[in-house]
C-alpha cells in the first residue's frame, strides 16, 4: 500500500487519534487504518487493545491503552466495564496536539479535549448500548435493569455533554447522522467509510452462505443459522464475540464456525460465498461492500445504513421483517435472482478509500481553520 503524499499543512499537524477498543479489524478499524495512513506518526489512545488481532499499519502507532487494558476478561466483558469507561477516556492528556481526531461508537469521543484544540470525531453511531440497545444487550432480566438504570442515566447525560464539545462531528450514514441529531442534537456531516480492496469479481460461486461478523446480540446472527438449520444450506459463520457459545448451541449440522480469521483468509471466504447474509440493523456496512467488491450479492434487513449501498436486484436481496420466514423468502428470491456485476462495480467505486481521504482531509482542514480562526 503506497504512502499518502501529504501538503506541508497534513505532515507538520500534531495529530492524536482515539480509538473505543483496537481488539480486530472490523469496520471502525478499518477506518482507522486509513487514517493511520494519513497521519503515519500519530499516537492512538484506545480503552483496550488486542496485538494479536490488529493490522501492522495500526501496530506501527504508538499505542496507549487505559487502565482497563489490564482488567482480567476485557474482550468478553466490556459492556460490564460501561461505568468505568468516564474515568478511563479522562486518564489520557492532548496538550501537544494540533488536532484530536477520535473515531468511535462508544466512548472515545468523550475525550477531554484542552480549550482551543479542534476535535473531529468520526461517529459510528451513539452509544448503542446506552440509547437504544440496552436489551439486546443487557437481557431482559427486570432486576437487572433496575440495577443498571441509574448508570445507564448517568451514562447518558455523560455521552450527551461530552457530544456537545466535539468541535465537529462526521457521520458514516444517514442512519447514525439521524442518531446523532435525535440523542446529542448537533448537526454532522457525512463521511462514507472507505472500501480499500479492489474490483474483483469472482464467478461463479460456491455453494455456502456466509456471515461475517462480530458475534454480539444486535447483529442477529441467530436468525442466519436458524434460516440455514430449517432450510439444511451450507453456512459459514466468520467473526468472535460473546454470543459465539450461545449461537453454537443453536447452530445444526450445516452451519460450521471459523472463528476469527485474517483479511488474506477472509477475501477468499468472500469471493467463492453464494451471499453474504447480514441480519442485523447496521449503522453502515463495511462487510457488504467488501463481498460486493466480488460480486457477491447481499441478503439484509431493510433497515439502516445498507439502504444507502444495497440496491434491491441488482446488488442483493432485502428482507422486510427480522424473522426466520422472512429471511428465507429473500433467499429463495436471491437463489432465482441474476445480480449485476456492472452495478456491483458501481456501487464499490462510489466507496473509494480515495474518495474517503480526500473528504476526510477536506473536513479536517475546516476544522483546524475555524478553530484557529475562531475568537
Amino acid at each position: 500500500m503506497k504512502k499518502c503524499i501529504l501538503p506541508t499543512m497534513f505532515s507538520n499537524l500534531k495529530v492524536a487519534f482515539v480509538h473505543d477498543w483496537l481488539n480486530g479489524m472490523r469496520g471502525g478499524e478499518k477506518v482507522l487504518e486509513q487514517l493511520c495512513r494519513l497521519f503515519p506518526r500519530a499516537p492512538i489512545y484506545t480503552l483496550h487493545m488486542d496485538p494479536a488481532r490488529i493490522s501492522a499499519d495500526i501496530l506501527n502507532h504508538s499505542i496507549h491503552p487505559s487502565f482497563i487494558n489490564q482488567l482480567p476478561y476485557k474482550d468478553r466483558l466490556y459492556r460490564w466495564y460501561l461505568p468505568l469507561y468516564p474515568a478511563a477516556v479522562k486518564q489520557f492528556h492532548f496538550r501537544d496536539f494540533d488536532l484530536v481526531l477520535s473515531t468511535s461508537h462508544c466512548a472515545a469521543k468523550n475525550v477531554p479535549v484542552p480549550e482551543g484544540t479542534p476535535h473531529l470525531c468520526y461517529c459510528f453511531s451513539p452509544m448503542r448500548y446506552i440509547w437504544e440497545l440496552q436489551e439486546e444487550y443487557f437481557g431482559k432480566n427486570k432486576l437487572k435493569h433496575l440495577l443498571l438504570s441509574p448508570v445507564i442515566h448517568h451514562l447518558k447525560r455523560w455521552d450527551e455533554e461530552g457530544a456537545k464539545r466535539i468541535s465537529r462531528i462526521i457521520a458514516i450514514s444517514k442512519t447514525v447522522q439521524e442518531r446523532i441529531q435525535k440523542y446529542y442534537h448537533r448537526q454532522s456531516d457525512i463521511i462514507y467509510p472507505p472500501v480499500d480492496i479492489p474490483f474483483t469479481p469472482s464467478l461463479p460461486k460456491s455453494n455456502y452462505y456466509l456471515v461475517l461478523s462480530a458475534l454480539v446480540p444486535y447483529k442477529r446472527i441467530d436468525l442466519a443459522i436458524r434460516a440455514c438449520n430449517l432450510c439444511r444450506y451450507p453456512l459459514k459463520v466468520i467473526g468472535s464475540g460473546p454470543e459465539i457459545q450461545r449461537l453454537r448451541k443453536l447452530a445444526g449440522p450445516t452451519v460450521q464456525f471459523l472463528g476469527w480469521v485474517r483479511d488474506e483468509e477472509k477475501f477468499q471466504w468472500l469471493k467463492s460465498a453464494k451471499a453474504l447474509l447480514f441480519p442485523g440493523v447496521e449503522d453502515f456496512g463495511i462487510v457488504p461492500l467488501e463481498a460486493m467488491a466480488f460480486a457477491t450479492p447481499v441478503i439484509a434487513y431493510h433497515k439502516g445504513g445498507l439502504l444507502e449501498t444495497v440496491t434491491e436486484g441488482k446488488t442483493g436481496c432485502f428482507f422486510q421483517e427480522q424473522t426466520t420466514d422472512s429471511l428465507i423468502q429473500a433467499v429463495q428470491k436471491a437463489e432465482q435472482s441474476s445480480f449485476s456485476v456492472e452495478a456491483f462495480r458501481e456501487t464499490v467505486n462510489r466507496f473509494s478509500a480515495a474518495e474517503f481521504i480526500e473528504k476526510i482531509k477536506q473536513a479536517i482542514q475546516e476544522t483546524v481553520h475555524k478553530k484557529r480562526n475562531s475568537p
